[in-house]
């Protein structure tokens, strides 16, 4: 019986940006199944991909399509008799970018700085950073309750603590958990959870500043108009208004009465 493949866009679940996966769908003796491919689109550009005005982007993206597409047939036709079994053994387990952990972060860091979340972008490369160091290469499959529990300990040996550990290992989450949604991984895969690996949550020691210490910082002999100055006043401003964030204090509208 002949195979057919196929990449096409999975409507089934829109994403926070508005794009849809791309998955590839293999079809075997009236069997199909699907899997990720690593590339995510709106229904608009994927209408355009093969349109012969389409931007670099979308010709970057037809281009990649026509290049996985290409590599599954030449696999499935080294794979001789043809099954499932053997293909999913081949495919998912091949030194493919879009199943390794450093190409799920590189794309995920270049999105959220795209959308102008610097911060996030960066604590989201410092959890690649930790990982990658703790083991290079890195792919989805490989990553088990006893992987985590292993990279735990070691973080712990290295004087890192559990709130540090829970960081990196929640943005590694969010990944897993995409990576499931695109077909990458099974969900029984998954890692977390009960009778699986927890994430600690750690401690959040409060800390407060006595009547004397808020005093002595009121009228602490500062430069006027100074960076310190500045920065002085945004805290007590904040203390005033019952601790407003720093980031509401810059992005809100204050009215004067």
């Amino acid at each position: 019986m002949k195979f057919l493949t196929v990449i096409y866009l999975d409507k089934r679940r829109e994403k926070s940006d508005k794009t849809y996966p791309l998955k590839l769908r293999v079809s075997y003796q009236n069997e199909r199944r699907y899997y990720g491919i690593g590339i995510d689109v709106t229904k608009e550009d994927w209408q355009k991909v093969n349109s012969t005005s389409s931007n670099s982007q979308l010709k970057k993206i037809r281009a990649k399509t026509i290049q996985i597409t290409d590599e599954i047939d030449s696999l499935i036709k080294e794979i001789g008799e043809f099954s499932f079994q053997k293909f999913e053994s081949l495919y998912l387990h091949k030194e493919q970018k879009y199943f390794r952990v450093e190409e799920a972060f590189n794309n995920y860091v270049m999105q959220l700085n795209k959308e102008g979340r610097a911060s996030t972008a960066e604590s989201y490369s410092n959890a690649s950073r930790s990982l990658l160091a703790y083991k290079a290469h890195l792919q989805f499959d490989c990553i088990t309750p006893t992987f985590l529990h292993e990279y735990e300990d070691g973080m712990l040996k290295r004087k890192r603590t559990l709130s540090t550990i829970g960081i990196y290992l929640r943005s590694l989450r969010t990944l897993i958990n995409k990576a499931i949604e695109d077909g990458v991984i099974k969900r029984e895969q998954y890692p977390f959870g009960k009778r699986k690996y927890q994430i600690s949550m750690g401690q959040n020691i409060k800390k407060s500043l006595s009547k004397e210490e808020v005093t002595a910082l009121y009228y602490y002999d500062i430069l006027a108009n100074s960076p310190k100055d500045k920065a002085r006043d945004f805290w007590f401003f904040s203390f005033l208004v019952n601790g407003i964030n720093f980031k509401d204090i810059c992005t809100e509208t204050i009215k004067y009465i």
